[in-house]
């Protein structure tokens, strides 16, 4: 059996979008139409923080934690993906540091690992950049 792995890097508006959507409708949709035995689709995203920041809610935190209270301008990633089977869907907190589109894999330099470790590599099939403007 076959694994198609697709990673998405970066965990915001577009990166979460994508995954969920990903996970929710593609995926089913991809094994459904290559039946049991055929291919199996696993989704990585790489997130440099364990948390979204909710962008459009923080000035209003800022101005008022009445308003929006700290945990929900906040929150936690993979809270998100819980209700995905652990053999669709994995999360990996770090930076991509370096692609090889020749190999199909990526650095990832694991945010708390030691500063002095070497970066993990995942491999991909599908790779999707949400990276965001900045």
């Amino acid at each position: 059996m076959a694994v198609h792995n697709i990673v998405v890097i970066g965990a915001s508006y577009a990166g979460l979008g994508t995954a969920h959507y990903l996970l929710r409708h593609t995926i089913p949709a991809l094994e459904k139409a290559s039946g049991s035995d055929s291919t199996v689709y696993k989704l990585t995203l790489i997130s440099a923080t364990t948390h979204f920041y909710h962008k459009v809610g923080a000035p209003r935190f800022l101005v008022s934690p009445d308003l929006i209270p700290l945990s929900k301008a906040f929150l936690p990633i993979a809270n998100g993906f819980q209700s995905y089977p652990a053999s669709t869907f994995n999360l990996i907190i770090g930076e991509a540091h370096s692609l090889n589109p020749t190999t199909q894999t990526i650095a990832i330099k694991k945010t708390y690992d030691s500063p002095s470790s070497p970066p993990s590599t995942v491999a991909y099939n599908t790779l999707i950049l949400a990276t965001g403007a900045s």
